[in-house]
């Protein structure tokens, strides 16, 4: 049915809402809404988040805490320097241990519940199948400190229900020079390490080696 075929009373109301539409659509052209811009990001250390915005009491380990005890395994060091964490060498490894803070658990044990979200320069390093954590292939004599942020926070990701543990590897902005250090001791025991780190305009090198 054609326009000109329509009773008068439904013509002028087909005329009166397009008239109202035409309006509506000019209206919101004018107005021109600020733009929303969405960051992906996660809070932790590492993505320059600034600590006064975490909205959490954060316990944090430095350089020089980590240097007083770089001979200690990375599940040890936390359980020495955080409170609330308690650690247990269930697999009889003191560098594949189960780390425990208020009730919720990081194990590398698949099956074991996984409570607690795991980064490391940024990058959710929790497995992606059980969300288990294999601390020994944390970079533990490059690591240049770590924070935890506790409580559940979905920004976190999955099974963050008692916090975020966010590691932060050295790198040449913030470690600059070279430094080595050699160690030996009895039944022929030697250890050789030496790091260099340098930055370049807006590049930035960090490289450890040990022998």
């Amino acid at each position: 049915m054609s326009m000109r075929n329509l009773p008068l009373p439904v013509f002028a109301l087909t005329l009166a809402i397009t008239g109202s539409l035409s309006h509506s659509r000019a209206d919101a052209a004018d107005i021109g809404a600020p733009a929303v811009e969405v960051v992906g990001l996660s809070p932790v250390r590492g993505l320059e988040q600034p600590r006064e915005e975490v909205p959490g009491h954060l316990q944090s380990i430095d350089a020089r805490a980590l240097r007083e005890s770089k001979r200690q395994p990375l599940p040890e060091l936390l359980g020495n320097r955080i409170s609330g964490i308690n650690v247990n060498e269930i697999q009889g490894n003191p560098y594949q241990a189960d780390v425990n803070f208020r009730g919720f658990s990081a194990s590398p044990l698949l099956g074991t519940p996984q409570g607690i979200s795991v980064y490391q320069d940024g990058v959710r390093i929790n497995e992606p199948f059980g969300d288990s954590v294999n601390w020994d292939l944390v970079p533990r004599a490059a690591i240049g400190s770590i924070d935890l942020i506790p409580g559940s926070n979905s920004l976190f990701g999955l099974n963050t229900l008692g916090g975020a543990l966010s590691i932060r590897t050295k790198d040449g902005f913030a470690n600059p020079g070279t430094a080595l250090e050699a160690s030996a001791g009895s039944f022929g025991r030697r250890e050789l390490e030496a790091e260099f780190g340098g930055k370049q305009g807006d590049m930035g090198l960090y490289a450890r080696a040990i022998a």
